[in-house]
């Protein structure tokens, strides 16, 4: 997890392909590419084992901004999440709230995004 994201890009850690497919498009929506790790401008976490919160916290420690998403009868993974820095919705928000966070990250001029260049 270590390394600079040379343009916009968004580490997608999810298996499930309907999930997948929803995210790379609205990534592409907004200019950013799908990578499968870091680096990257930000990262898209599945929920669904302890692993994944790991993984959350770690990215989160690397000044990553994450999304992560789960079921929403796993309240205690989602919460975990939040403890750990990430934005951290049920799977029945992540449409919306996907938009919402790469626009976000794109008008705060996070690295890998045109107004925030990295060398």
């Amino acid at each position: 997890m270590s390394g600079t994201p040379t343009e916009r890009s968004v580490a997608v850690y999810v298996r499930d392909l309907m999930f997948r497919a929803k995210i790379e498009v609205h990534a592409a929506r907004l200019g950013f590419r799908t990578v499968p790790a870091i680096p990257a401008s930000c990262a898209v976490v599945a929920l669904g084992n302890p692993q994944q919160v790991v993984l959350v916290r770690r990215l989160c420690e690397a000044g990553t901004p994450v999304l992560a998403f789960g079921p929403h009868v796993d309240a205690a993974s989602l919460r975990a999440a939040r403890e750990a820095g990430a934005t951290a919705v049920p799977n029945s928000r992540l449409d919306a709230e996907l938009a919402a966070f790469l626009a976000t990250l794109h008008a705060s001029g996070a690295p890998g995004t045109p107004d925030r260049p990295t060398s």
